[in-house]
Order: C-alpha cells, then sequence, then structure tokens
C-alpha cells in the first residue's frame, strides 16, 4: 500500500467494481477474507479437532490397557462433529447466505434507481 502523507500505511480500502453486472462481493474484501482462506481456515479447524481427539484418545490410560485394543485407534466424534457443524454454519453463513445478501442489495438500489456504490460505503 502507498504510504500517507505522514509516512504511515493506509488501511485497506476496497475498490468498488465499476458495475453491479460484474459485481462481486469478494472484489470488496481483503486478500486474508477470501472464499479460498475460509474454507482452508474450516478445513483446518476441522482437521485439527480431529487430530486433538485422536491425541486425547490416545493419552488416556484406561483405554490403553490391553483389554480395549479396537478403542487405542478410535477416532471419536464428540469434538469433531459440533466442530464441524459450526463450520459448515460458518461457510453458509459467509459464502453463501451473505454473498446473496450483498446481491439483493445491488439488485434493490438498481431497481430504485440508486448508486448502490455510494449506498453501500456511505457514512451514516
Amino acid at each position: 500500500m502507498p504510504p500517507t502523507a505522514g509516512g504511515e500505511q493506509a488501511a485497506f480500502t476496497p475498490t468498488p467494481p465499476p458495475a453491479a453486472a460484474s459485481f462481486s462481493v469478494w472484489d470488496t474484501k481483503p486478500p486474508w477474507c477470501q472464499p479460498w482462506t475460509i474454507l482452508l481456515t474450516g478445513g483446518g479447524a476441522v482437521a485439527a479437532s480431529w487430530q486433538l481427539c485422536v491425541a486425547w484418545l490416545g493419552s488416556l490410560p484406561c483405554l490403553t490397557r490391553p483389554r480395549f485394543p479396537p478403542l487405542r485407534s478410535f477416532h471419536t466424534p464428540w469434538l469433531t462433529v459440533p466442530v464441524s457443524a459450526a463450520v459448515v454454519g460458518w461457510w453458509g453463513l459467509f459464502l453463501v447466505l451473505y454473498p446473496a445478501q450483498v446481491a439483493q442489495f445491488v439488485r434493490d438500489c438498481e431497481s430504485r434507481g440508486i448508486d448502490w456504490r455510494q449506498e453501500l460505503y456511505r457514512d451514516d
């Protein structure tokens, strides 16, 4: 980012796209908030919860006794299922609902003859 007059770096400012026909909500987001980062972060959270379950179960003395050999390699869903549900909800919110709502906003503004770029970025 170019430095400002005081030598400081300016904060991220989204650049609105030129027309609604080519509008993508992701054009207004910084690089760390793109769909691929949201998917990777969620997938990483699910994988980490799975590995945490494996590590936790492997350290329980009651499951490492010889009479429970199948349980030593058992991957429990007790942590992974809630984490997965939260991640799927997060994906649905940010990858499906949010872009759909912004696209609806743009369509509504255009149908009323309002410049959606000014409406979206106005300071109230």
